[in-house]
């Protein structure tokens, strides 16, 4: 079966020829063989005769059994869903997008966004920032310790708001600089853009976990 691409591997590979080219079994989308469409509330997938009958060989080749139903291109035509995943969130938002059905079976990466053309680029975008939203902190209003839990109480763009991590430290995610994303205990983000925007206050009631 196809699975997820191994985030070791994609960093392996660049590191060694700056290029994901020479991974030869990976499936780059691009304008070229890759249409993203609405589909419904959601984002479709088609794909091009190539593309679709890569992904039939890759399948066969990683298929454990020999039966005769051995998967053929048309299967990979369309997607009327796809999913989408940062390889590298922080370091090159737009850069080495995973994409994958419903399933959570790897179909290809997208190298760079500006290799699709406008329209498919602000509806591929458009998914991304939906599922990576994390409303940005402009205050601390509170941290207190609950049954092995912290809650914090914060104010964003959104409001006040409540949230509970299981820990600090882990919970806790640095960005480059000092920009920083807090995951809940439910996995949802939020964002300090700026620790020395912050009030003294705030910075006072985190600094222990930084």
């Amino acid at each position: 079966m196809m699975g997820n691409i191994n985030e070791n591997k994609l960093k392996a590979v660049m590191e060694t020829d700056n290029s994901l080219d020479t991974a030869a079994d990976i499936l780059f989308l691009n304008s070229e063989n890759a249409v993203f469409e609405e589909s419904g509330d959601f984002v479709g997938l088609r794909l091009s005769e190539g593309a679709a009958a890569h992904l039939a060989a890759k399948a066969a080749e990683d298929s454990l059994s020999e039966d005769e139903n051995q998967p053929v291109a048309d299967k990979f035509l369309y997607f009327s869903r796809v999913l989408f995943h940062r390889a590298f969130p922080f370091d090159a938002p737009d850069s080495y997008i995973s994409v994958y059905d419903t399933e959570s079976k790897e179909i290809g990466i997208i190298k760079e966004l500006e290799e699709l053309d406008s329209e498919q680029r602000k509806l591929v975008k458009r998914e991304i920032d939906r599922k990576y939203y994390a409303p940005r902190i402009s205050k601390i209003l509170s941290i207190s310790e609950r049954q092995g839990f912290s809650i914090w109480k914060i104010e964003t763009e959104s409001g006040v708001l409540e949230l509970t991590l299981r820990d600090n430290f882990r919970s806790i995610i640095h960005a480059g600089g000092d920009r920083i994303f807090i995951a809940d205990n439910i996995g949802n983000r939020y964002e300090i853009k700026s620790l020395s925007a912050l009030d003294r206050a705030s910075v006072k009631k985190i600094e222990i976990y930084l």
